[in-house]
């Protein structure tokens, strides 16, 4: 399955590609509308889906860099530190912009800021511990990227194993927790907890070979996870809506009502089934 789908919204930002079948779902909630046959447009940002992605895939991103340019001033002995404390501010600066589009609380020391603040490397770190706090954004942000540039900077191959193994316990935790928050009323009874198992069957002969593709490949998986998820949470929640709407309706009419409840009754049943396969084979995987 691959994200085929461009998503944009009404106010021109751009979000990272999605499935086909979740672009059906946000066209057929009324949250977005077909451009084309590849591509759809946000009615209005959604904070619960789009503001956690921006949070995840980009701003991480912008942190994976802002560190990774660091440590190459500390290590270089280019003598241009100006040209390259301009490239850290310029990224510092997209931080910023990304944390107020997603309207998380600043501190004035962290507003928009001239090059020369890189002569106190204490604003950076401040910025970089204040992302990092979990009750700063609405999602935890990944640190995929950040112990990315770690296990590749480091020669020892066990230190690699064990750089990665928090990665990819992090990264379970986090699917964990968005099981957990996505609808307590659907997913109390999905068990995620088997991808903890995941950490434990790293082996360190195969850190040499690619640690991108093996990060890169777990990202996947948690957005296809939730994808899968998501849509049927949405068809469940339209079929309570359907519901709702049906018994307003049929109130003058009852065994209309009754007929009506069944049917929809045997349809939630079906999309139960449906979760429960995904649940087992979830855990297969």
């Amino acid at each position: 399955m691959n994200k085929i789908i461009k998503v944009t919204d009404e106010n021109g930002h751009t979000y990272s590609s999605t499935y086909v079948k979740r672009a059906k779902g946000l066209v057929k909630n009324n949250r977005a509308y077909w451009v084309d046959d590849k591509s759809i447009c946000l009615k209005m940002p959604h904070k619960k889906m789009e503001v956690k992605k921006m949070n995840i895939n980009d701003i991480d991103r912008m942190i994976a860099l802002i560190q990774a340019n660091n440590w190459a001033i500390k290590n270089s002995n280019n003598p241009n530190v100006y040209a390259s404390a301009s490239i850290l501010a310029e990224t510092y600066n997209e931080i910023v912009q990304e944390l107020e589009d997603a309207e998380v609380h600043l501190p004035k020391s962290l507003s928009q800021i001239e090059y020369s603040i890189y002569e106190n490397s204490a604003n950076v770190q401040e910025l970089i511990q204040m992302i990092y706090n979990k009750d700063c954004l609405i999602h935890p942000i990944l640190k995929l990227e950040r112990e990315k540039i770690l296990s590749q900077n480091c020669n020892s191959n066990e230190t690699k194993k064990e750089n990665l193994k928090d990665v990819v316990q992090d990264f379970a935790n986090q699917a964990v927790n968005f099981g957990k928050n996505i609808s307590n009323k659907v997913m109390k009874n999905l068990n995620l907890d088997a991808l903890k198992d995941f950490s434990e069957n790293i082996d360190a002969d195969i850190l040499n070979a690619d640690i991108e593709n093996i990060i890169d490949n777990a990202n996947d998986y948690l957005d296809q996870v939730k994808d899968e998820l998501e849509d049927l949470i949405d068809e469940l929640s339209d079929l309570e809506e359907e519901i709702e709407e049906l018994e307003e309706e049929a109130e003058d009419n009852q065994d209309e009502l009754s007929e009506y409840k069944e049917k929809m009754k045997n349809k939630k049943a079906e999309i139960l089934l449906k979760l429960e396969k995904f649940k087992n084979r979830f855990n297969q995987e």
